[in-house]
């Protein structure tokens, strides 16, 4: 006997809410990483911390964040015997930290507006690995609601596009952190399912940490790195170490989770909300004008997510339906 249509309607809103409720939470990610962006573009570009020292700080912060998290949950016992999902775990840590030096250093090579555009070839990257590799459908709707935030993407950072200045080292270095952070997302996906987010996360922060340990350790042996403390030295400095560092813990916390929840795609897609994030934040707080061509961006930014978000609900609910209707024939 099918259950009551009730039921059926209870559950099918239940599943969108719950769609619903993934799907805001990676928009807050996107918020999460405009802000762990811009604290650390602000204590490298704005305050002067070196490289290393903005680094390091910030994930000894982040860090111990997540190992509270750890304890709190009663998970210490799984990050300390991870089994044989231990070589994932540290080969994420690893890509990680290699992202974070691409990034970071390839900054002296090219502009910010380079670096910028050239970081979010990472969606190209996405969607090959998301059809040829974990084979995920995606529908027309889908496709026209990424193509609207592409282009959304592309109005939104137009001035960046004017402004770039081609440089090969530079530019590599930012293609290399795109498909890095697009294999790690995969391996995540794929080969560290069973094992918590939150474990996942500390043992990413944990070798990331000990590569800016490592080479904080070399500058001052070399005598590179004058002050290694320099960042609480000062109220702003210390601020944005703090904000960094917060971010961090709670990025790669919701990242995690929104990587088991969501479509592969879906997630790295509606992450190009990060730039929307990061104009409204630098307009509200750091005194940046708002340009003509970024609202055009971020309206068609929104447009876009928002098409992919409700036909993917949509086709939720109509399975659903087709489901009822079988199980009436059976």
């Amino acid at each position: 006997m099918p259950p009551p249509i009730a039921y059926l309607l209870l559950t099918t809103l239940g599943d969108t809410l719950m769609f619903l409720f993934e799907c805001f939470l990676a928009v807050i990610l996107s918020l999460v990483w405009a802000v762990f962006l811009i604290s650390h573009r602000v204590l490298i570009h704005h305050l002067g911390i070196p490289v290393i020292i903005a680094g390091f700080w910030t994930r000894v912060i982040g860090i111990s964040l997540l190992f509270a998290a750890i304890i709190l949950q009663r998970e210490l016992r799984e990050f300390l015997h991870p089994g044989k999902r231990l070589k994932f775990a540290l080969l994420i840590g690893a890509g990680a930290f290699a992202i974070n030096l691409c990034a970071f250093y390839g900054f002296r090579f090219t502009d910010a507006s380079s670096g910028a555009v050239i970081q979010k070839t990472d969606i190209l990257f996405t969607l090959l690995a998301s059809r040829f590799v974990l084979r995920e459908t995606m529908h027309r709707s889908d496709w026209a609601g990424t193509l609207l935030m592409v282009l959304g993407t592309i109005v939104l950072l137009w001035q960046n596009i004017l402004h770039m200045t081609p440089s090969l080292i530079g530019d590599f270095l930012f293609l290399i952190s795109a498909i890095v952070l697009t294999i790690n997302a995969f391996i995540i996906k794929t080969k560290l399912a069973p094992m918590s987010n939150r474990v996942i996360a500390t043992y990413n922060s944990s070798v990331t940490l000990t590569g800016f340990a490592v080479l904080l350790l070399l500058g001052v042996l070399l005598g590179e790195v004058e002050n290694p403390v320099v960042v609480f030295t000062a109220w702003p400095a210390l601020l944005m170490t703090l904000l960094g560092g917060g971010s961090i813990a709670a990025l790669f916390l919701l990242y995690y989770r929104a990587l088991s929840h969501l479509p592969f795609w879906l997630v790295r897609v509606l992450l190009l909300v990060v730039p929307v994030w990061s104009v409204v934040i630098e307009c509200s707080f750091l005194g940046k004008k708002l340009l003509l061509n970024e609202i055009a961006g971020i309206i068609i930014a929104l447009a876009g997510a928002a098409l992919i978000v409700v036909s993917h609900d949509r086709r939720k609910r109509a399975a659903a339906v087709e489901n009822e209707h079988a199980e009436d024939l059976i």
